[in-house]
């Protein structure tokens, strides 16, 4: 499992439990549906692995030693 997902899975249980804090505490409503939830986990993987390609790809293309001291 990428660190994209676990990512995206703790900020899901984060909001959850934000809004049930803020349902019992208030009298306005937030509803979490399962639509919002998969697309957080969708964006998050998607965010995570574009996040992760290039700095890889741009690696890929440089002569190992540069790459290894490469900031």
């Amino acid at each position: 499992m990428s660190r994209a997902v676990v990512g995206g899975a703790i900020g899901v249980l984060l909001i959850f439990f934000g809004v049930l804090i803020v349902n019992s505490f208030s009298d306005f409503t937030i509803v979490l549906t399962l639509g919002n939830i998969i697309l957080g986990l969708v964006i998050s993987s998607v965010v995570g692995a574009v996040a992760g390609f290039f700095p890889a790809w741009s690696a890929a293309r440089m002569e190992p030693v540069k790459a290894i001291y490469h900031n």
